[in-house]
């Protein structure tokens, strides 16, 4: 859980996965879009991944 967003990180290593979807879903939501991204994780009960964006962006975002 503490590297889950590090690139090439996969718990599948070895198995063809490159590990950068949440490496790449991070960049988006905390650089491009100026919001937060929490996952939380238990064994047996699932992953809930929470997302909190900005109500409005800037301009400069979309050019």
């Amino acid at each position: 859980m503490p590297r889950i967003f590090d690139p090439f990180f996969t718990s599948k290593l070895g198995a063809g996965s490159s590990g950068l979807g949440l490496y790449i879903a991070h960049n988006i939501v905390c650089g491009v879009l100026n919001g937060k991204i929490e996952v939380e994780s238990v064994i047996g009960s699932g992953t809930t991944f929470r997302i909190v964006l900005p109500s409005t962006l800037q301009s400069e975002v979309f050019g």
